[in-house]
């Protein structure tokens, strides 16, 4: 039984011993570039109006933007770095089609750029792209036609219950849901 005592309080100190010792120890810091944050056109309050194929309109808004660093483990105890997140949170206006975007740029191992979407059912899902967004990205495309112009340099990603095409000059301009309702981007309100 001491023997137990023993081995519980040597095990107890050694698992303090390295938390401390790798505790806060930031081996380097990973940040977003200038040109990675301008992909994201939205600044907090803008307002942005979307046209569905009936004519129906819904107006969502930039709630949030916010850029913060976190801190990010690399293995059980290794050192951690610190990984610059810029996030974006846009809101519909109208209750009655709640839909809610949340776009988050991350400097980590790969930059990436992920786009979550929650839907009116209350169903979230995710696209990510790697940063920068460029022509070599997967899911480029060279233009589309959104109502009823062309837009050029824009990027589709799919998921299993939606689509989403996005510009890094206009940010999303059109998304299909998974019931086959398209909206597309009639204006934004800077």
């Amino acid at each position: 039984m001491r023997s137990r005592k023993i081995i519980g309080i040597a095990f107890l100190g050694i698992v303090l011993f390295q938390t401390a010792c790798f505790k806060d120890k930031i081996d380097e810091t990973k940040v977003l570039t200038h040109n990675m944050k301008s992909q994201n056109p939205y600044l907090e309050n803008n307002k942005l109006y979307f046209a569905s194929e009936s004519e129906q309109v819904l107006i969502m808004q930039v709630s949030s933007r916010t850029n913060k660093f976190l801190e990010v483990a690399t293995g059980n105890y290794s050192p951690v770095y610190l990984a610059e997140v810029d996030i974006t949170t846009i809101k519909s206006v109208d209750t009655a089609r709640p839909y809610e975007f949340e776009m988050k740029m991350e400097a980590c191992a790969t930059p990436r750029f992920s786009i979550s979407i929650l839907d009116p059912t209350g169903q979230k899902s995710w696209v990510h792209y790697d940063l920068p967004l460029s022509k070599n990205t997967p899911g480029y495309i060279d233009s589309v036609y959104v109502n009823e112009k062309w837009l050029h340099d824009i990027y589709l990603a799919e998921s299993n219950t939606f689509k989403l095409y996005y510009s890094t000059e206009l940010g999303i301009i059109k998304f299909d849901n998974a019931n086959s309702c398209s909206w597309e981007l009639n204006k934004i309100e800077f």
